[in-house]
């Protein structure tokens, strides 16, 4: 009976400490920060949970969170003025 015990509780154990985290990338090609606010929030909460989160932005964290890559853009803010849709 014990063995038995045993066996069970090491690999109910050995399930439980298995962690399946997910490497995520967030990518906002446009220079406006608050299409980066809306997503960070969320992004910083995966990144606490374990995940790999990578993100492409033109507004990188003040404050670096573990699990958390910033990649800053250099974006051309003109485009907020409308002047790269002009032929």
């Amino acid at each position: 009976m014990g063995g038995r015990l045993l066996v069970w509780l090491v690999l109910t154990s050995s399930l439980l400490t298995a962690v399946l985290g997910a490497r995520i990338l967030g990518v906002f090609p446009f220079p406006s920060r608050s299409h980066v606010v809306i997503y960070s929030t969320l992004l910083k909460e995966l990144a606490a949970r374990g995940h790999e989160v990578t993100v492409f932005s033109d507004y990188p964290l003040l404050t670096p969170v573990p699990n958390y890559t910033d990649v800053k853009l250099d974006l051309d803010k003109n485009v907020l003025a409308g002047e790269i849709f002009v032929f």
